[in-house]
């Protein structure tokens, strides 16, 4: 699943995995947090099933103070639209129950805003996207 674009008034545009479908999805739809196969994590951004194909789709947020091996790449943008999502979900209390429950209280770990720039200047979108 590659997230294609944050913007401004809470919509996110994700192209799905398994069909190629691309959709828009409000903020109020995702949650922190995955409890697939059993597992609580934390780092997690769950999205609703695909429309079209149905297929259920999780991003995995950046461990702390993890690097990108290849700054500027398409991977490494990507990872930062997903950290900025994860950030911003965390910071509207949008966390799965169960997760909080296990975990407690999750702090927002907000991309800072002049790598934002640096990589997007002031559209949240994916080059070619």
């Amino acid at each position: 699943m590659t997230i294609e674009r944050i913007d401004d008034d809470g919509h996110v545009t994700q192209r799905c995995e398994g069909c190629g479908h691309a959709r828009e999805v409000q903020l109020g739809q995702l949650a922190v947090g995955s409890t697939l196969a059993h597992d609580l994590d934390a780092r997690c951004v769950s999205f609703p099933a695909c429309s079209n194909c149905r297929s259920r789709e999780v991003l995995v947020g950046s461990a702390d103070d993890e690097l990108h091996p290849s700054p500027g790449s398409r991977g490494h943008l990507h990872q930062l639209l997903v950290d900025h999502l994860r950030a911003t979900l965390i910071a509207q209390e949008r966390v799965l129950p169960d997760v909080l429950k296990r975990r407690g209280t999750l702090k927002p770990r907000p991309v800072p805003k002049e790598a934002l720039m640096t990589w997007f200047g002031t559209e949240l979108r994916l080059p070619n996207a």
